[in-house]
């Protein structure tokens, strides 16, 4: 068990470092909403907000992608991993820090993207007006 809890927050820790981790209102896979993918091309592990009830299970989501596919695919079923994910404190640690960065990252983006569509709007109103 310790052993898989140190793999875990190894992993863990790098998605962390190279931050990896992208959060987004709807994730599609296959035509589906999911409530993450992890894309093995970047790597990175990408987040739904809407498909969440509560921070928690986006921090499993998290834990779940960057185990089953970016670390241990062959060690265990899936919710072995999860439940072994989430009883350790230092492993859901590292999942919030991923996760509220992650989040912190999509706001500002949302905020400037935001900013630009109120800029481009004035320019357009501006013009109408002239």
């Amino acid at each position: 068990m310790r052993r898989l809890s140190a793999k875990l927050a190894r992993i863990l820790r790098e998605l962390y470092q190279c931050r990896c981790v992208n959060v987004a209102r709807v994730v599609i896979h296959e035509g589906q909403s999911v409530k993450g993918l992890y894309d093995p091309s970047e790597p990175s592990v990408l987040i739904s907000i809407t498909a969440h009830d509560n921070v928690e299970d986006m921090i499993r989501t998290v834990v779940h992608e960057a185990l089953h596919h970016a670390g241990l695919p062959e060690v265990w079923i899936d919710e072995a991993l999860d439940d072994v994910a989430m009883r350790s404190r230092s492993c859901y640690g590292l999942a919030t820090m991923i996760l509220l960065d992650a989040f912190y990252r999509y706001c500002r983006r949302r905020a400037h993207e935001d900013l630009k569509r109120k800029a481009r709007m004035g320019q357009t109103n501006s013009q109408a007006q002239s």
